[in-house]
């Protein structure tokens, strides 16, 4: 998800709870005002409009549907109102609650519990509920009219009527239009007028209460506002979003070109203070690299110097050994078996030293692989000839087969020969007295295959699939030389893959290990 529709989804979110909020503030706002003009619009008629003397005249017919006349001021001018009341009614009580009219409903027991707190006015909301429908509203009306214009006398009353079942709104709903599914909120209002001594020292006000479609326009404004506050944060972030990209693109490129190039600093905001601190990181971290990479460069010679240094004694070593061993007479059995093993570890040694030697070319990020004329055919030769004597004092024997015809590839010779010798190195060390280690070189189609195979302990196949994962030795490495490092067959299998040759390793068909290497000749 993008950061601006991002920041347009934060905005739905906070605003859309914020226009119902409101909306709700607003409507509870509008209802208070609505009580207040509703109050200030009785006292008005009731004191100054002779309402209490019109009351006071027809106590028995006064009141009922449609005697409210909120719409009207005393000019007789509308007076517009944000809510309507549907359905009013309104009716004359005396300071204890009972009307003279015989059609009022008993006074609500929690309004006047409300009135009597307040002692001025008091209101209450009650469930919303489908209002009185036009047809019943009207008929109500105009009984109520018809009544009082006939009325010439007081009626006879058997006593002031304080009891009785109280209207039912259901009864008014259940005149409604079938097809009418609106429910609004039913407002039961009272307040005190002057006249606390006669029947008219309460008025009580009821209805429906449904809100002026002129005050609709608000949900379009509150909406409109949503979607122009979303419209100017997608604007606006346009070009913040734009600088976003800009400087990914420039991070991404001083990051391929190692850290040397730096990211343009556009403006001076959080924006440009991010691509500073991304410029003083890079330069930190070039730093470090020269570093690591001039530690890598010193610790790389250092390992081929101490190569070339150690190899030339060790070399010589094992001349005096090997002379040593043809001149001992053939009854000092214990000291020829020490110069042997003596031998065996003077290899070895030179093994290892190759090996890291190997290592430090392989991960030099200056090195660059040679691409020289090499004869396999000799490499090969060189390879079992300098292992034979060796394996000849181990009791196993060491053999090989080359093509007539030069065998050509092209690579660095070094590494090449060394890859070669790891594998016959293992084989001829982790072999049994009285075993065999062949290395066969074969020529066909522009391709070469140069196998070395030995006869020594089967090995799991488990085992085979990772013995060219670095530092990994098998079982029988780990038995006769737990001191091993598990670089040989490693450095082999690197060695051909920087080459484009290939390395496979599978079970001989004499019980040991054989090791494929694959390739094209040179043209």
């Amino acid at each position: 998800m993008n950061l601006r529709l991002k920041l347009a989804l934060t905005i739905v979110v906070v605003a859309v709870p914020v226009v119902f909020a409101t909306e709700k503030l607003r409507v509870e706002w509008e209802q208070r005002a609505l009580v207040e003009r509703l109050h200030g619009h009785l006292l008005s008629r009731f004191e100054d409009g002779g309402g209490i003397e019109a009351c006071a005249a027809e106590p028995y017919t006064f009141g009922g549907v449609g005697s409210l006349n909120f719409w009207y001021s005393r000019s007789r001018t509308p007076t517009r109102q944000p809510f309507r009341i549907i359905g009013d009614s309104l009716w004359a009580y005396d300071i204890g609650y009972v009307s003279d009219n015989v059609e009022a409903p008993p006074f609500p027991e929690d309004l006047r519990t409300k009135l009597r707190s307040s002692r001025s006015h008091a209101a209450i909301w009650r469930e919303a509920s489908p209002p009185m429908s036009s047809r019943a509203y009207w008929g109500q009306w105009i009984e109520a009219e018809r009544k009082r214009f006939t009325a010439r006398m007081p009626p006879q009353r058997e006593g002031r009527r304080r009891g009785g079942e109280r209207r039912d709104r259901s009864e008014a709903a259940a005149a409604a239009p079938e097809d009418e599914n609106s429910t609004l909120p039913y407002l039961e209002f009272a307040t005190y007028t002057v006249a606390d001594d006669g029947p008219c020292a309460v008025v009580y006000v009821s209805g429906w209460v449904d809100e002026d479609p002129g005050s609709t326009t608000w949900w379009w404004v509150s909406y409109g506002l949503a979607v122009t506050l979303i419209s100017i944060a997608l604007f606006a972030a346009g070009p913040i979003v734009g600088r976003i990209r800009a400087l990914t693109d420039d991070v991404n490129k001083a990051t391929g070109a190692g850290y040397e190039q730096r990211v343009r600093v556009r403006g001076n905001d959080e924006i440009a203070r991010l691509a500073t601190a991304f410029n003083t990181a890079s330069e930190r971290i070039r730093d470090q690299i020269n570093r690591v990479a001039d530690r890598e460069a010193t610790l790389r010679k250092f390992v081929a110097n101490t190569t070339h240094d150690v190899m030339i004694p060790l070399t010589v070593l094992q001349g005096h050994l090997s002379s040593l061993d043809e001149r001992l007479p053939p009854d000092f059995a214990d000291a020829r078996a020490a110069v042997t093993k003596a031998s065996s570890e003077a290899h070895y040694l030179g093994s290892i030293l190759q090996n890291l030697a190997a290592v430090s070319k392989l991960e030099g990020a200056d090195y660059q692989l040679r691409s020289d004329p090499v004869r396999l055919d000799s490499l090969v030769e060189r390879v079992v000839g300098r292992h034979e004597p060796i394996a000849k004092k181990q009791g196993i024997e060491i053999s090989h087969a080359t093509p007539a015809e030069a065998t050509v590839v092209r690579g660095d010779v070094t590494l090449l020969e060394q890859a070669v010798s790891n594998v016959v190195h293992n084989a001829v060390r982790y072999n049994d007295e009285g075993g065999h280690v062949a290395v066969l070189l074969d020529v066909s189609d522009q391709s070469f295959t140069l196998r070395v195979i030995d006869d020594g302990k089967n090995l799991d196949l488990d085992e085979i699939t990772r013995l060219a994962d670095r530092q990994f030795r098998g079982a029988v490495a780990r038995t006769r030389n737990p001191d091993g490092n598990g670089l040989g067959l490693h450095i082999a299998r690197e060695v051909m893959s920087k080459h484009g040759f290939t390395m496979s390793l599978d079970r001989s068909d004499y019980g040991g290990l054989e090791v494929v290497f694959q390739g094209q000749l040179a043209s």
